[in-house]
């Protein structure tokens, strides 16, 4: 094995998010015209407060196109969202096709990517025939791209909610592997995606002691991976904290992103939050069920005031909104609370999935001083790096080391644990 030059791991990476502003805009020339633009242009409008251009019929169409849906500054879920969605438009998923896979395969081939997991959904209006015959056109297209110095892998992206959805998916995703031995080896995850605010980790605690059983009878396990503590402007930082620690006790494999982990608190010091009373009973109950092991690491509240909260709010509509505007106090208790959970997570030596251009762009902050990479590495946690999805964000890994070294001012000591971390993680991928 050449080690000259190191393997570049990509374990973070939405297929759909692959596509170039280029791809985009010869897909559009070739269809002409199709009927999923009113439904792209409505979302886009509704997150940016203005219509995006037609591309196609203009002389700068691709430049155009280029700033309207691809994204270096900080920018809102819902705006992220609106963008991915002119790929979805363009290449609308049909079981039997192999095109859109293939052509995000080869971008991130052509980045010079020896191990890349792509993340992919199944479409919620595909049947279950339709399924099979789509999970089996996409694990095709991932085995013809393997070759000696390429290895992609497919990863499933299961819905958030509703849980019925899941289970359904999750199930078809099983009995693909079983029946289909190019779905078994080439599909190796499942991950949760998607705006993760509404939809608490803890609701999908039986769903995971199924799948944890099935790993174990099955013969042929899959990882889990989970959106977690990436968005929290409506939750705020403390619920995203308790929900990353929550995540990691369902048994998850990798967290991505986990941001709340290291942002500084000060930074959101007198925004607002608006969370439900359910969200702040299950902080209050999650708060007095670890209050030991917190109090240990230096993260102490009243249990008293914390009771007699409980007891108040339990009285209230689940979901009315609670609203408040973060204090000083409130910055204090979380900074504590990040420590702690930062501890034990260290000490169970749970994996983050960081991916710093989106992690810049859709965590909220305003400084790249306070961009979490550097404090989750520094702090002794295993991180890796990868680029989640570099056509929108325009990015690959190797621009993704010149961002941690020019911007947030990594030293190539960090850039090699970095790498090191990929080494470490691809061999517990190959060798169990």
């Amino acid at each position: 094995m050449d080690r000259k030059k190191p393997h570049i791991y990509e374990f973070h990476l939405h297929l759909y998010g692959c596509f170039t502003a280029q791809d985009l805009y010869e897909q559009g020339q070739l269809l002409g015209e199709f009927p999923r633009w009113e439904w792209f242009a409505s979302e886009y409008e509704a997150a940016w407060g203005k219509f995006p251009t037609w591309y196609w019929d203009k002389k700068n169409g691709l430049e155009i196109l280029t700033s309207e849906v691809t994204l270096t500054q900080p920018a809102s879920f819902a705006q992220f969202q609106s963008a991915f969605n002119l790929s979805i438009a363009l290449f609308p998923a049909v079981p039997e096709d192999q095109t859109p896979a293939r052509i995000a395969l080869e971008r991130i081939r052509a980045q010079g990517v020896y191990y890349a997991e792509l993340r992919m959904v199944i479409p919620f209006y595909f049947s279950h025939a339709q399924a099979q015959i789509f999970l089996r056109t996409l694990a095709g297209a991932f085995s013809s791209a393997c070759t000696e110095n390429f290895q992609p892998r497919l990863v499933i992206s299961l819905p958030q909610g509703p849980p019925s959805a899941l289970e359904q998916q999750y199930s078809w995703v099983r009995e693909a592997m079983a029946q289909d031995s190019t779905v078994a080896a080439m599909l190796v995850a499942l991950d949760f995606c998607g705006d993760e605010e509404p939809h608490p980790p803890l609701e999908k605690q039986d769903f995971f002691q199924r799948a944890h059983a099935d790993n174990l009878k099955s013969g042929q396990p899959l990882r889990f991976y989970y959106h977690v503590g990436e968005c929290f402007s409506k939750i705020g930082m403390q619920n995203a904290i308790r929900r990353i620690w929550q995540t990691h006790r369902l048994g998850v494999d990798r967290l991505s992103h986990a941001s709340a982990l290291a942002i500084p608190p000060a930074s959101y010091l007198g925004h607002s939050i608006q969370e439900t009373v359910q969200e702040r009973l299950s902080h209050i109950e999650f708060l007095l069920e670890s209050a030991d092991w917190l109090r240990e690491s230096g993260c102490v509240y009243s249990l008293d005031e914390l009771r007699k909260e409980q007891e108040t709010l339990g009285e209230k509509d689940p979901a009315e909104i609670l609203a408040r505007v973060i204090s000083a106090h409130e910055v204090e208790q979380t900074h504590a609370l990040q420590q702690a959970v930062v501890a034990r997570l260290r000490a169970e030596e749970a994996v983050i999935e960081s991916c710093p251009s989106s992690n810049w762009i859709l965590s909220g902050i305003s400084r790249l001083e306070d961009h979490p990479l550097p404090a989750l590495l520094r702090s002794g946690l295993c991180v890796v790096m990868s680029s989640d999805d570099p056509g929108i964000f325009q990015t690959d890994y190797e621009k993704e080391e010149a961002f941690c070294r020019e911007k947030l001012g990594m030293s190539e000591e960090e850039l090699q644990r970095l790498r090191e971390n990929g080494d470490f993680i691809f061999h517990v991928i190959t060798n169990g």
